[in-house]
C-alpha cells in the first residue's frame, strides 16, 4: 500500500502536472500515488476554482485534504420509530432527563438505555434543557400560529405586497411568514379572489391511490403483523383470505401497505407489536 501524502505533498503533485508541465504518469510514479488518486485530487482541485492570474495558478486555495464520508444511518442505530418517541416524550415535557425518558419508554415495552437516549438527543440537536425547552416551545407556537393567523391578516399579507408596493421578503418578515407560504395564498387569491376559501386553514387530507389496499385489508395485514412480527411478506400473502381461488392481495401489494405503515422491517413491526 502506498505512503499517505500531506496536504503540501499532494499540492506539490498538482503543481508539478498543471505548473510545471510533469506527465501524469511520471508525476504520480514519482510520489507513489496512482493516477485514479490524482485525477480525484484535480477534481477537487478544479472544484474549489483555485484563482488564476497571468497564467499561473495558485494552488493555495486548493483543498486536498482527505474529506470523511458522512453515514446517513449506522449499524444498528436506533429505529426511527424510537426517536419519534423520544421526541414526543420532549415535545410533552422538555424537562425530562435521559433517564426519564429511558424509563416512560420501558413502560411502552420499548428498550433503550439512558446512553441511547442521550445519543438520540445529541443527533437531534436536544441534548441540554434549554434545546429541548426552546425546541417544545417553537413547535407549539407554530402550530397554534398556523391555526391564529385569521384569514384577515392573511389577506393583510398579500395586499401588502400587490396594493401597497411591500418585497415579499420584507411583508413575510414582519408578519412571520415564510415565503413558500405566501405564494401559496397568493395562488389561492388569484384563483378564488378575496373569499374565506382563498385563505381559510385546510387539512391535509391522503389520497386514496386506485386499486390500493381497503382498509379493512390493511388493518388484517396489522393484526398478522402483532400476532407474529418475524412473518415475510410472502408469509402474510400466505395468512391472507381468498376471494374466487385467488388472494386478496399479491406479495408486491402487502409490501406496499407495509411500507405505508412504516413497518416494512422486522425491526419496526417487532415496535409496533409490542407498542
Amino acid at each position: 500500500m502506498g505512503r499517505r501524502l500531506s496536504s503540501k505533498d499532494r499540492k506539490r503533485l498538482l503543481e508539478a502536472v498543471l505548473v510545471d508541465g510533469q506527465s501524469v504518469a511520471a508525476a504520480c510514479r514519482g510520489f507513489g500515488v496512482s493516477r485514479q488518486t490524482f485525477y480525484k485530487w484535480k477534481k477537487r482541485f478544479l472544484e474549489k476554482k483555485a484563482a488564476s492570474y497571468k497564467g499561473k495558478i495558485s494552488l493555495e486555495a486548493a483543498s486536498v485534504a482527505d474529506k470523511r464520508k458522512k453515514v446517513k444511518r449506522y449499524h444498528r442505530q436506533t429505529p426511527i420509530l424510537v426517536e419519534k418517541q423520544i421526541k414526543k416524550l420532549v415535545l410533552a415535557d422538555p424537562r425530562l432527563s435521559k433517564y426519564e425518558i429511558s424509563k416512560k419508554l420501558a413502560k411502552k415495552k420499548i428498550k433503550i438505555s439512558p446512553s441511547g437516549v442521550y445519543k438520540v438527543l445529541l443527533r437531534l440537536g436536544l441534548s441540554t434543557f434549554k434545546k429541548r425547552r426552546q425546541f417544545s416551545w417553537c413547535m407549539r407556537e407554530n402550530r397554534l400560529w398556523a391555526r391564529k393567523m385569521g384569514t384577515d391578516l392573511r389577506k393583510k399579507l398579500v395586499k401588502k405586497v400587490l396594493k401597497k408596493g411591500y418585497s415579499v421578503s420584507e411583508a413575510c418578515r414582519q408578519l412571520g411568514v415564510s415565503r413558500p407560504t405566501f405564494y401559496k395564498w397568493l395562488r389561492r387569491f388569484e384563483k378564488y379572489g378575496e373569499s374565506k376559501r382563498a385563505f381559510s386553514y385546510r387539512y391535509r387530507r391522503l389520497p386514496f391511490y386506485k386499486n390500493q389496499a381497503s382498509k379493512r385489508v390493511e388493518r388484517l395485514i396489522k393484526n398478522i403483523v402483532v400476532a407474529d412480527p418475524r412473518l415475510s411478506k410472502y408469509d402474510i400473502q400466505k395468512r391472507l383470505p381468498r376471494f374466487f381461488g385467488k388472494p386478496v392481495l399479491e406479495v408486491h401489494g402487502v409490501y406496499n401497505v407495509l411500507r405505508r405503515n412504516d413497518l416494512n422491517t422486522y425491526e419496526k413491526r417487532a415496535l409496533f407489536a409490542q407498542s
